[in-house]
């Protein structure tokens, strides 16, 4: 039962960073040659780049057409298929958006639309910016669900286009996107600085946004306080007088420093950044305590396995409440993912070259 539940714990902590990897970077699905409704409603054509060929083609043989008309429609397909075609890099892709959004031609909608699928940042954040140029219920949708699924500079770009809209559906959208915990933090910072630039009246009416913790940020501070509490009390059963007390500790501990997390979270803001610190400065702490049991009470010099295991609990015990209390110390930091990141993988790196865990 011990070995078990210190070991799942610890590779509980260290899977605990893996969802940070991956939030800031959205998936992007490859376009579809099929009709495709958006979260928020748009239909976008099967394929709007062969519709205006077609549309070229009748207009280059009717004899109605005027050279203004063909003008147009062969700019849109150029700027279409430049936008469109994935064998050129961001850079040419971008300038393809850029291009229909100087076309003052509301038949660009559909291929901005389908600009947002681009796998690239750069490439969505142009379209969004290009997107500006066409203000409307299209383009306040395609902002609203750009700040849903895009960061950084993607998410300025989609909260820059809802500015853009100068609407008060806009700002309302805007606000309510600012208090949602289901964008990321570089979103709801862009929402949030959108608010203020464009939208100030709203914000003299309304107040400030309701801060909210990142979901990311919950979770992660959740699952280090139930290690926390899992261990700290698991080691207090170690003292008592039957397994069953190990089990009920850790499980007892676990739900409470859980359920105490999340309560903390929603009257205090945690961002992804936060969490991620704190849980790893947790498993850092309870890594650092196990080594040391490892180290100052070795199997071989305990004949008595229950004194050396309450002897080593303690000493796992110590390591987690350190690691808990230097990442309440990073709580008032306030440190980014990326940095989080970068500080674990440098840990990492300098220890796994002579780092062999024990066989607890």
């Amino acid at each position: 039962m011990r070995p078990v539940f210190f070991s799942s714990s610890l590779c509980l902590m260290i899977a605990l960073t893996a969802p940070a990897l991956a939030q800031e970077a959205p998936a992007q699905d490859a376009p579809s040659e099929d009709a495709v409704e958006t979260e928020e409603g748009a239909v976008l054509a099967p394929n709007p780049v062969e519709e205006i060929k077609a549309e070229l083609e009748a207009l280059k043989t009717a004899s109605s057409a005027t050279a203004e008309s063909l003008a147009a429609a062969e700019a849109l397909v150029a700027a279409a298929s430049q936008l469109a075609d994935n064998r050129l890099t961001e850079e040419e892709r971008s300038a393809g958006a850029v291009a229909l959004g100087g076309l003052a031609d509301l038949r660009t909608l559909p291929f901005l639309w389908m600009g947002v699928r681009d796998a690239s940042e750069s490439v969505r954040s142009a379209v969004y910016t290009a997107s500006a140029a066409y203000p409307g219920a299209e383009t306040l949708a395609m902002g609203v669900l750009g700040l849903k699924t895009e960061s950084n500079s993607a998410a300025e770009a989609a909260a820059a286009l809802l500015v853009a809209q100068k609407s008060p559906e806009a700002g309302e959208a805007l606000y309510a996107l600012a208090e949602s915990s289901l964008l990321s933090d570089s979103a709801r910072a862009a929402a949030n600085a959108a608010l203020a630039q464009g939208y100030p009246e709203l914000l003299a009416e309304k107040g400030g946004p309701a801060a909210v913790s990142s979901r990311e940020g919950m979770v992660l501070m959740a699952g280090a306080n139930a290690v926390l509490g899992g261990i700290s009390l698991s080691t207090l059963g170690q003292f008592g007088q039957s397994e069953a007390a190990i089990t009920i500790g850790a499980l007892g501990g676990a739900g409470i420093g859980a359920g105490g997390s999340v309560m903390y979270s929603r009257l205090h803001p945690v961002t992804q950044g936060q969490g991620l610190a704190y849980a790893s400065a947790t498993g850092w702490g309870l890594l650092g305590g196990v080594l040391l049991g490892n180290v100052f009470v070795p199997s071989g010099n305990y004949e008595n396995w229950e004194s050396r295991d309450r002897m080593r609990a303690a000493l796992r015990t110590a390591g987690v409440l350190g690691g808990a209390k230097l990442g309440s110390l990073a709580l008032k930091a306030d440190p980014q993912t990326r940095d989080v990141l970068e500080v674990n993988a440098g840990g990492i790196s300098a220890a796994s070259w002579r780092l062999d865990l024990p066989n607890w």
